[in-house]
């Protein structure tokens, strides 16, 4: 009778270990998934709202991770703005999209660069989930097994 009751004991603390580690792995799938999605969203309001102008690729470093890009506003004229950012997706010349704010030209968004993190996020959260949903499904799976072995026991 002890050895069906430490059985179930220790089956119990499994299950209470498995479920509090799958719950915060589906928290962390949820915040990389929200984040993404506020990133994006932020992204795309931004662009929505500002003046869009043909600019280009100054400067792409891979090695300090940093894009200069160039672009005439009719206002201020020449605006070259620097941002800690860089993508393998652009090379120096490149011809891009630059949306910036009317009132402060220095203030831009290049999807190719300011996208990225919005996407790792999202696919931070999608990679989440599905480890979630894996080992959620061993883990009853396993429960499954032992509580049937368990039974044949009794």
């Amino acid at each position: 009778m002890e050895e069906k009751s430490s059985g179930k004991t220790i089956l119990k603390i499994i299950t209470i270990i498995c479920t509090v580690g799958l719950v915060f792995m589906l928290l962390g799938a949820i915040s990389f998934g929200i984040i993404g999605i506020v990133l994006k969203s932020n992204l795309n309001n931004f662009c929505d709202e500002a003046l869009a102008v043909e600019g280009y690729i100054v400067e792409a470093d891979g090695v300090e991770s940093s894009t200069t890009i160039g672009f005439y506003d009719e206002e201020y004229g020449y605006c070259e703005v620097y941002k800690n950012s860089y993508s393998s997706s652009v090379q120096t010349g490149d011809t891009v999209t630059v949306y910036y704010d009317s009132e402060d030209p220095y203030s831009i968004k290049v999807k190719e660069l300011d996208g990225i993190v919005g996407n790792v996020f999202v696919i931070l959260g999608i990679v989440f989930t599905a480890i979630v949903v894996f080992f959620g499904a061993i883990f009853v799976i396993i429960r499954l097994v032992v509580g049937a072995i368990m039974k044949k026991k009794m």
